[in-house]
């Protein structure tokens, strides 16, 4: 990069922080970032840090600024006044960074010359952004936009036909929680979930907090498999059950399902979002997760994990599935939202939340849902299975409510109960 498109790309940068009076980010930049506006950027952020950037009256004080950088006020002014008033610097740094690697790769291919090279990169400047914007202007020139970002990123769908018609899918940007007691099987639902979005072309990262990736696989041989779980777990099987699991395991449709044991922490989830950038990431479970710095109690942890997971959904746009536990007051009973542990901040911060209940036998499912008649000896005899209710408690864009499922425990999956007679 020529001296020219340098010091144009640093003056847009430094003047982009002084026109927005927003500094929040400067930090995030270095010294050694400027090649020729280095000691102005050092002048600017030391004085930030002490409180001396502003004068008492709110404007910046350019004599200040001049004199701990050694530039003069004028190539100051000039900054600002040719520089755009941009809401978050950072953004920009690096917007005009990835145009100029564009037109710097033009220039060293020879496609174009030095001149021209500084002509786009003056061209490029972009229109300057207001904190605030009339519904008006924003339905004109802003929602054909959202649109169309919305048809390029469809809802993914979870696989239960019962929950997806309701919930219409997660969307990116939502937070969805899943939560139940010890051993109730959310685990195996969220996996399930996994397996099924993976399944349908979507790249799914699972975080397991619990159990390690052998554990899962277990769980996915099963899925495809009549196996015993029991034989899996202690490597009982013969040369038929190795048959059986390379004929029946569908291993391709598990190419796009990544499995994550390691991450444990919110800068270890941002950085994996970041670096990954999956369509759907599944976390297993919100109190596994390790803080960072010390709070003072259980519920503020609580609440900076939920935060920064919903943020970090609509930042990268993309759905986070948060798996929870319930509280004690929840075993044998139908439960609710009050007895998500630390239920503030997650009933707070999710789009959608389903809670899991397990019954304790049939008669009671079938007082809550006839339709467990029917199916009750499928159940009871053919499968082995579990009678749930998936009460979706909270939805975004729709009434809350619940569904029967059955826990199919030959094929280790949740089946929806309208679903069993075509799953035999």
């Amino acid at each position: 990069m020529n001296k020219e498109t340098r010091e144009y790309t640093e003056g847009q940068v430094i003047g982009g922080f002084l026109n927005s009076k927003n500094l929040e980010l400067i930090s995030q930049l270095q010294q050694d970032d400027f090649q020729i506006f280095g000691n102005l950027f050092h002048a600017v952020n030391s004085l930030n840090q002490i409180g001396e950037l502003f004068r008492s009256t709110g404007t910046l004080d350019m004599q200040r600024i001049a004199k701990k950088s050694g530039e003069n006020a004028a190539t100051i002014g000039k900054i600002m006044t040719e520089a755009q008033t941009f809401a978050h610097a950072q953004y920009i740094s690096d917007l005009l960074h990835e145009r100029i690697i564009t037109i710097c790769g033009k220039l060293a291919r020879k496609e174009i010359t030095e001149a021209e090279a500084v002509k786009q990169i003056n061209a490029a400047k972009i229109s300057e952004s207001h904190p605030l914007r009339s519904m008006g202007e924003y339905l004109v020139l802003g929602y054909p936009e959202e649109l169309e970002r919305r048809s390029k990123n469809k809802p993914l769908y979870l696989g239960l036909q019962n929950v997806d018609d309701r919930m219409k899918g997660i969307a990116p940007g939502e937070l969805l929680v899943m939560a139940g007691r010890p051993g109730s099987g959310k685990s195996t639902l969220a996996l399930q979930c996994a397996a099924n979005i993976a399944e349908s072309g979507h790249k799914v990262i699972y975080i397991t907090l619990e159990m390690p990736k052998e554990q899962i696989a277990d769980r996915l041989i099963q899925r495809f498999t009549t196996l015993d779980r029991k034989k899996l777990r202690f490597g009982d099987v013969d040369e038929n059950d190795c048959n059986t699991i390379n004929v029946s395991a569908d291993f391709a449709a598990m190419q796009n399902l990544f499995i994550d044991d390691k991450t444990r922490t919110l800068s270890q989830i941002r950085e994996l979002i970041k670096s990954e950038r999956p369509e759907a990431i599944f976390i297993d479970q919100l109190s596994l997760l390790q803080p960072e710095e010390k709070r003072s109690s259980l519920r503020e942890h609580y609440i900076l994990f939920t935060h920064t997971l919903k943020s970090l959904a609509m930042q990268y746009s993309v759905p986070i599935v948060l798996l929870c536990q319930l509280r004690r007051t929840a075993e044998n009973t139908f439960p609710a939202l009050s007895m998500l542990k630390e239920s503030g901040s997650i009933e707070e911060d999710a789009d959608n939340i389903i809670l899991l209940h397990c019954y304790e036998n049939a008669d009671v499912a079938i007082q809550d849902f006839p339709d467990f008649k029917n199916e009750r000896h499928y159940i009871d005899e053919t499968i082995k299975g579990r009678y749930y209710a998936l009460h979706l408690a909270k939805l975004r864009n729709e009434s809350a409510g619940s569904t029967p499922a059955i826990f199919n425990g030959k094929k280790y999956r949740f089946e929806d109960l309208r679903c069993t007679r075509q799953t035999k």
